[in-house]
């Protein structure tokens, strides 16, 4: 979060390109400020004589220079905190200005008095003239040029010097002529020598090449592209060194406190501030760089509430969170860690503040636009800043719930698995037990079968053959045998201890 004001600055700085792209001009707060001008878009779709391509493209990318050079120089003002911006002429509806090609404005909008600026992308002719000094010293029309001229930054050393040559030139003819009694001319050669090195201090760099210009008017949308990548490494190399310091000072002063408690030796100690350092400076860059392409392209949007939203903790928060969550999904992907693990490691406080970050941008848009509607337009600064806050604490609120319920039922899917996995594992003992005892209740029962089946058999065959003959103690012998075979004792074993019973009244028969 140290890094949310770092990211809108940079971002809104790199928007600015992004802008001159689109034909778009937003304020810092994301509202419209209007553009009536031209757009690199646009000049890359006005059509070519091919009979005069090249002079063509090299007039068309001078409209383009004019954008670019007011995104770049509206982006270097807002990076180093000035409020003024520079608008062409065209763009705040001053079409084709005698005069200027841009005007300065301040916070509010309005022009600043004496801020004109002109812009000449018109290079060098066959003879190594550079065509703007001779433009400012010839034209008739001369005392008109009462402002700075913008050119090429990569010719600007060359028209200086060439100025100052064609003034040495001229002085050198206006004493040779002097010398001959010729003081008018010799005069005119002077006071044209004079303009010359004037002329040096009408022009100044600007801030891209001819070359520059050329590849705005031909590949637009590369070169914006290109533009805002730069910016936002920028950004997070300078986001990058500022976290490797912080961190790297804390982490040594903990580790030297190590060092001095004899809780670690001094190359363990070193080697831990450089792991954390460069941890830090890595984790500090990417967000820098990332949340700065996410905020300039959130400033750009067509929807006022995306452009709302961006100038909250979203684009820093959205950053991190893509960081963290990166870390996490590699670690899970490896095995490393659990689904639970893996959203507990995502945090709360990310999650939830992601959450409170889009709701505080649309609970700004919403109470601005509710505030103008009951008070007017001067209430919506009060409007978005309380709308704001309570977006920001409801969806915090909401997700903070939402968040413990989804890590309750996470836990609780875990507790189940486990569970069902102990009740897996009773089963298949008790499967495997209920196994082993049909296999050996199969061989009891084979067993005994066929004993048993001797047995009856012998029964029986005995019983049958002593029933033909009236053998009545064979008949009881074979009734033995079966009683013994099952280890019971018969009440009879023949004959006359069975008639014995019979006469006896008292006798008790034993089943």
């Amino acid at each position: 979060m140290s890094l949310a004001e770092h990211i809108q600055r940079h971002g809104e700085a790199a928007s600015q390109m992004i802008q001159a792209n689109k034909g778009v001009r937003y304020h810092a707060s994301g509202m419209d400020l209007g553009h009536k001008g031209r757009s690199l878009q646009k000049i890359s779709e006005y059509k070519l004589n091919e009979r005069m391509r090249e002079q063509n493209i090299k007039q068309q990318a001078g409209f383009s220079a004019e954008l670019v050079e007011e995104a770049r120089k509206n982006q270097r003002n807002i990076l180093e905190g000035n409020k003024v911006r520079l608008r062409t002429t065209d763009g705040i509806g001053q079409t084709n200005h005698q005069q200027y090609d841009f005007v300065e404005v301040d916070e509010n909008g309005s022009v600043i008095p004496a801020s004109g600026i002109q812009m000449k992308f018109l290079g060098v002719d066959k003879a190594g003239r550079y065509t703007v000094i001779e433009k400012i010293v010839k034209d008739p029309d001369y005392k008109k040029y009462d402002t700075v001229i913008e050119i090429p930054k990569d010719q600007y050393d060359g028209a200086v010097a060439y100025a100052e040559n064609q003034a040495q030139k001229l002085r050198q003819q206006a004493e040779v002529l002097r010398s001959r009694g010729n003081l008018v001319k010799s005069e005119e050669l002077e006071a044209k020598a004079d303009q010359y090195l004037d002329s040096v201090n009408k022009i100044q760099k600007s801030e891209l090449t001819l070359e520059e210009a050329r590849n705005a008017r031909l590949h637009p949308d590369e070169f914006t592209a290109k533009e805002v990548l730069g910016s936002s490494i920028e950004a997070g190399l300078q986001a990058m060194t500022a976290a490797a310091f912080f961190s790297g000072t804390i982490s040594m002063a903990q580790n030297m406190m190590a060092v001095i408690a004899g809780e670690k030796d001094l190359g363990c100690a070193v080697a831990d501030t450089l792991k954390t350092t460069a941890g830090a400076g890595a984790s500090a860059m990417f967000v820098g760089t990332a949340g700065t392409v996410l905020k300039a392209s959130m400033h750009t949007s067509k929807a006022q509430f995306i452009r709302c939203l961006g100038n909250s903790c979203a684009p820093t928060v959205v950053a991190t969170s893509m960081l963290q969550l990166s870390k996490g999904l590699i670690r899970f992907a490896k095995g490393e860690i659990t689904p639970e693990e893996l959203f507990a490691e995502l945090g709360e406080k990310s999650i939830c503040s992601l959450a409170a970050g889009l709701g505080s941008g649309l609970g700004g848009l919403a109470g601005s636009e509710l505030a103008a509607g009951i008070g007017g337009s001067g209430m919506r600064a009060f409007g978005s800043v309380a709308g704001g806050v309570a977006g920001g604490m409801v969806t915090y609120t909401l997700c903070c719930a939402l968040y413990h319920n989804i890590s309750r039922v996470i836990k609780e899917e875990k507790l189940v698995q486990e569970r069902r996995k102990y009740l897996e594992a009773v089963c298949a003992s008790a499967v495997q037990k209920m196994d082993q005892c049909r296999v050996w209740l199969d061989g009891y029962q084979e067993q005994n079968l066929r004993k048993n089946q001797c047995i009856f058999r012998d029964f029986f065959t005995r019983v049958d053959a002593a029933v033909a003959v009236n053998d009545f103690d064979g008949i009881c012998n074979g009734f033995q045998r079966l009683g013994q075979a099952y280890g019971y004792q018969m009440q009879f074993q023949d004959y006359q201890e069975f008639d014995q019973f019979m006469r006896d009244e008292h006798a008790v028969l034993h089943l």
